[in-house]
């Protein structure tokens, strides 16, 4: 069985897609580096709604797929 990817890969995966740096991301979505890194690292177990909803909206995706509750980017209802 393959391994699930977890939140924080899942943001690191789309984050460097976007082509965008650590200092850069943390900029847009209001938070510390340091607590950007240790979400991505896995280290932090748990995302603040807030950070997860804002991660979200910058990438246009639901928070279910940032989670891994889902594998479809978007909502299938989204407009």
């Amino acid at each position: 069985m393959a391994e699930r990817e977890t939140p924080g890969q899942r943001i690191r995966n789309l984050r460097e897609a976007a082509f965008i740096t650590q200092k850069d991301f943390v900029e847009r979505i209001g938070v510390a580096p340091s607590q950007l890194s240790r979400i991505e690292s896995g280290e932090t177990k748990t995302i603040n709604s807030d950070i997860l909803i804002a991660i979200a909206t910058e990438f246009d995706v639901s928070t279910d797929y940032l989670l891994g509750l889902s594998q479809t980017r978007n909502h299938p209802n989204a407009d």
